[in-house]
């Protein structure tokens, strides 16, 4: 046998193995000589048990002698049997299956096996016995319904109707017209066929025949209508509904004929007690609305229109939901408006009085009191509105001043000292911070000696006007007297936080103001203090803020003091920070350096990683762990982010002409880039400004990137994907780590981080937990690469279990764009496996030796044996 064929076979028996259905093969006299695994599942036999039995040890007793004859006449003629059988399981349960057998002949045409191929469909019978029993309760139940039921297919033929309806039919039209089958969208009148007598309301049946039309057209989706007809005997009166259910399923279209009559000849004889009670209430001033014991409207007066802005033609017509949407629409809670309806509908007896506002700022007194006839029998309930607005409007001014400035509206201290209490005593339960910003207007007495004390007021009106509009809705903005203004900050996360807010006020009130048609400069000077740093309660915290506050007048004015130095000076780094970050893609003080990666096993460059430094004139080399954080929190990481993945787009298309280097780039992303809105349409835009092509850009992602809004990042990632952008997930092990997440997001490589790579040749637990990560990665198809490997011993142990690549001080450390091509010619021809651990610190004691002045440029301080701590950048 050729090896091909061996190979045939063994792939025909492992796909029998794994295949879903059942396989059965039996020699002519129906011994069972193999099963497959499904067949276990299905009937509970192990093979060894199956084998060499006799296939009537399934037979369930179920079919007759006749079935089992027919089925061997039909295979044993050489013919396929194809159809359903019940059968029994080895604990005796039945099941039904579909099964198919099929003849085996050998080469000279001789029948030899039969093999049968099964499926379970136990359930499947079970669920189409639940559909027709379904299906006649269905007509059970609308048999039920005393309402006329038709059913209509989008052809407008009947599908069903209900007994109501076969009875009205009979005893009004005839059944023959009224028959399953009917097309009533073809020129029969719908009206004309079910009624035969309209009379004088041969006009409402004719429209609803055509609303029935336009239904059934696809015109829209429902219509309703009432009409009245005539029996030989009787006037009545129906609702006819029409509804039209589209969708997954087939059209239908629903009718129902509504008995209305009782409700009709009830509301008419109201008429006359309607008209009566209308003439007394259009002489009251408060607005009236009655309705029946169904919540029905019978009356409204005129100053009820006026009240809710209801017009007088729409009070006339007598029907309800106009009016209830008027009503609803006017209230300032129409949830609670609803609910206050039913609770009184509900019960009837009770009587309510409470007050309800509009939208329009207008205050009502609302009264309702259930209406009683005089045989005590309840018969609906009445409802009083009278505008009280204007005694309100009084009430709320009066409290209002007794807590707010007079002049700019704002909580007094009486007020603010309230609310900073309440507002300490819920920090302290959640472990929140609160800071208080004590604001003085610098020179303000000038302002009143040169301009007036009305000028002067004009200008504490503006900026109390600009600090409410520039708070948050959680926050307090107070005057405390004169020209000081105090904001209560809450949730705030720190020091740094707080001074930013301080620095945006700062910004905000040296904005020009326009007072009286002149333009006027106002500046401040702010002191802050934080709960619980500075205070433990309301009165400390003010009183630090004012001593912040007075130091900071003391060293110029316009700046922010905090109340402790430390804390001070901490916020005054992220300011300077912030400050120069503002101003460093325009001065050019950005650059990038790129640290090669390696293959282990054939010591080939794989790609570039791409890593973001700032040199500050001032400052010098700031590290990224100081001005990335500061980047993101400010938004200034989307003008920087994009730079820098402009910039190495452009130097590896560079290389590219040059034929200096031919392989990916990898470029950090941050979670505010990859949220902001149209991401990978920035992406889209740079590989084609710097024409490079998707397969040599890799975008990594740290896991708490991944895990922000994952819904959001995955649309995003897919179209990344979608382009041919490379993803790869940076610094995993020290975040969340999901296995689920790493299928869902599927990236192209996986970076274990350097924390693990430090101690991997030494502490069992790191070597465990390494090992783990690049096993589940290799399950998942996806390169992994070590970082931070600086070590023989750690490229031994990555090497041994399986690692694809690494990155590291080991091989190179990051380089400057117009050395790399250089540096990388003289290391693409060493094979990794070659390293002795000697040769590997020779080495890195040469890289050290010839690069010691380029990395005061390239690189941060090296610990002790690790890499710089931040990664990402």
């Amino acid at each position: 046998m050729s090896p091909n064929v061996a190979l045939s076979k063994t792939s025909l028996a492992a796909a029998i193995d794994q295949a879903a259905d059942c396989i059965v093969i039996t020699d002519t006299s129906g011994t069972i000589q193999y099963v497959n695994p499904a067949y276990s599942a299905m009937t509970g036999y192990t093979l060894e048990e199956a084998v060499g039995q006799n296939a009537r040890l399934h037979k369930s007793g179920c079919h007759s002698l006749e079935f089992y004859h027919q089925l061997w006449k039909t295979i044993s003629a050489g013919q396929k049997w194809q159809g359903e059988m019940t059968n029994r399981r080895k604990d005796g349960t039945r099941y039904q299956e579909e099964m198919q057998i099929n003849p085996v002949r050998d080469s000279q045409g001789r029948i030899v096996q039969y093999i049968a191929i099964k499926k379970d469909v136990t359930e499947r019978r079970r669920e189409e016995l639940a559909i027709l029993n379904s299906l006649h309760f269905a007509q059970s139940t609308i048999d039920a319904l005393s309402s006329h039921i038709c059913v209509l297919d989008e052809d407008g033929k009947i599908i069903a109707v209900n007994r109501a309806w076969r009875e009205f039919a009979s005893a009004n039209c005839g059944s023959a017209e009224c028959s399953s089958g009917q097309d009533f969208s073809e020129g029969v009148n719908y009206l004309d066929v079910c009624w035969r007598a309209l009379g004088e309301e041969a006009q409402e049946a004719a429209e609803f025949a055509a609303g029935l039309r336009s239904v059934l057209h696809g015109e829209r989706d429902k219509f309703a209508a009432e009409y009245a007809c005539h029996s030989p005997t009787e006037r009545r009166w129906f609702l006819g509904r029409v509804t039209r259910f589209a969708g997954d399923h087939p059209t239908r279209i629903l009718i129902e004929h509504i008995n209305i009559t009782e409700r009709r000849l009830a509301e008419e004889s109201l008429l006359f007690k309607t008209a009566l009670l209308e003439g007394q209430t259009e002489t009251m001033i408060d607005g009236i609305l009655v309705v029946d014991e169904e919540n029905r409207i019978v009356l409204a007066n005129n100053q009820f229109g006026l009240i809710f802005g209801i017009p007088p033609e729409l009070l006339s017509l007598g029907n309800d939901l106009p009016v209830r949407k008027y009503v609803t629409d006017q209230v300032e809670d129409p949830e609670a408006f609803q609910v206050k309806v039913n609770e009184l509908y509900l019960n009837r007896e009770a009587k309510s009085r409470d007050e309800l506002n509009l939208k329009n700022g207008k205050t009502l007194d609302r009264y309702s009191a259930p209406l009683v006839d005089s045989r005590g029998c309840h018969r609906g309930r009445i409802w009083y509105f009278r505008d009280i607005t204007d005694r309100k409007v009084a009430e709320a001014r009066s409290h209002f001043l007794a807590f707010h400035d007079a002049l700019t509206g704002l909580p007094h201290r009486a007020l603010l000292q309230d609310r900073l209490n309440t507002a300490v005593a819920r920090a302290r339960r959640k472990g929140e911070k609160i800071a208080l910003l004590f604001l003085d207007l610098d020179r303000f007495k000038n302002i009143n000696d040169m301009f007036g004390h009305a000028y002067g007021d004009d200008v504490l009106k503006d900026v109390a006007q600009r600090l409410r509009t520039w708070a948050r809705e959680q926050d307090t903005v107070a005057r405390l007297g004169g020209d000081e203004f105090v904001i209560m900050l809450n949730g705030v996360d720190g020091v740094a936080n707080a001074a930013a807010a301080a620095q945006r006020v700062l910004q905000l009130m040296n904005e020009s103001f326009l007072i009286q048609g002149q333009s006027l400069s106002v500046s401040c000077s702010i002191g802050v203090s934080l709960f619980p740093d500075h205070g433990s309660d309301g009165e400390t915290l003010l009183k630090n803020a004012d001593a912040a506050l007075y130091s900071a007048k003391e060293d110029g004015r316009g700046n922010v003091r905090f109340f402790t130095g430390a804390m001070n000076a901490k916020a005054t780094e992220w300011l300077r920070i912030e400050k120069n970050l503002r101003v460093a893609l325009d001065r050019d003080e950005f650059f990038l350096v790129y640290q090669p990666q390696m293959e282990i096993s054939s010591g080939n460059i794989t790609g570039v990683e791409a890593l973001l430094r700032w040199q500050q004139p001032e400052m010098g080399l700031v590290p990224p762990a100081s001005f990335v954080p500061i980047a993101e929190s400010s938004g200034l990481i989307l003008p920087i982010g994009e730079w820098a993945l402009r910039t190495a787009c452009a130097q590896v298309r560079r290389w590219h002409d040059e034929d200096a280097l031919t392989v990916p780039v990898a470029v950090n992303v941050s979670a505010v880039q990859v949220r902001q809105e149209g991401f990978a349409d920035v992406i889209r835009r740079v590989l084609l400004e710097t024409r490079l092509p998707p397969q040599f850009l890799e975008l990594e992602l740290t896991e708490s990137v991944l895990l922000s809004n994952a819904d959001v990042i995955f649309s995003v990632l897919q179209e990344l994907k979608g382009m041919g952008v490379k993803l790869a997930i940076d610094d995993f092990g020290i975040g969340y780590s999901s296995f689920s997440y790493l299928r869902q997001f599927r990236a192209n490589r996986l970076k274990i981080d350097q924390s693990f790579i430090q101690h991997v040749a030494a502490d069992p637990d790191d070597a465990a937990i390494t090992i783990a990560v690049i096993n589940m990665a290799k399950s998942l198809r996806m390169k992994v690469v070590a970082e931070g490997v600086e070590t023989a011993a750690q490229m031994a142990f990555l090497r041994k279990n399986g690692c694809d690549q690494m990155q590291g001080y080991y091989f190179s450390r990051p380089i400057m764009a117009e050395d790399l091509p250089a540096r990388l010619a003289t290391l693409r021809g060493d094979a990794v496996d070659t390293f002795s651990a000697e040769d590997a610190e020779d080495m890195a004691a040469a890289s050290l030796q010839g690069e010691a002045a380029q990395a005061q440029l390239t690189e941060q301080p090296r610990s002790s044996s690790t890499t710089p701590a931040i990664s990402l950048w």
